[in-house]
């Protein structure tokens, strides 16, 4: 499941279509963020830590078969390496 203080955003009025999970802990975020495409599959992933974007996110097509990944990123190990510059790894 998903931390019981997250922001869910929907695609439709209805809540049936996911369309992002924002980790919320003590109201700071934090965690595992997922966003979906329309189609329900998984669109990108990656980890939060107090707001910050931290270690591989990873971004998926829309439309295959598989869940082939379509760009994986490399962002700094945490919050406080704040000289790191992401960059893509393929």
């Amino acid at each position: 499941g998903f931390p019981a203080e997250a922001r869910i955003a929907y695609y439709d009025s209805a809540h049936t279509k996911v369309k992002e999970v924002i980790p919320v802990e003590y109201g700071k975020i934090k965690g595992t963020y997922m966003a979906f495409h329309e189609n329900g599959r998984l669109a990108e992933e990656g980890k939060y830590d107090n707001g910050v974007k931290v270690g591989r996110w990873t971004e998926y097509y829309p439309n295959t078969a598989r869940q082939f990944r379509r760009r994986l990123t490399q962002h700094a190990r945490d919050q406080w390496d704040e000289g790191f510059e992401p960059y893509v790894i393929s």
